[in-house]
């Protein structure tokens, strides 16, 4: 085997051992997204108006909270409110 031939070979050697590394790589990305896309789908904004029952103008400064949870927030200037919210 002369030095050329040994180069091809260490060459092709390189570039398998490579593709193999870019080939995990790959498969460890796509699990990632696979565990993170569920996660991302779960999670929902919820979006609203606070108005009063009589009036139905808006209310600003209320508090809203998602029942059975500390999670909540508070009506801006015109009534409207935004809150994050996971699904289970």
């Amino acid at each position: 085997m002369d030095f050329r031939n040994l180069l091809g070979y260490l060459g092709q050697l390189i570039l398998k051992k490579t593709n193999i590394m870019n080939k995990a790589l790959f498969i460890k990305r796509l699990l990632f997204l696979f565990v993170l896309f569920p996660l991302v789908a779960l999670a929902q904004q919820i979006t609203g108006t606070v108005t009063d029952g009589s009036t139905s103008s808006p209310l600003p400064g209320v508090n809203v909270i998602i029942k059975g949870t500390s999670t909540g927030t508070t009506s801006d200037f015109d009534g409207n409110y935004a809150i994050n919210a996971e699904s289970f």
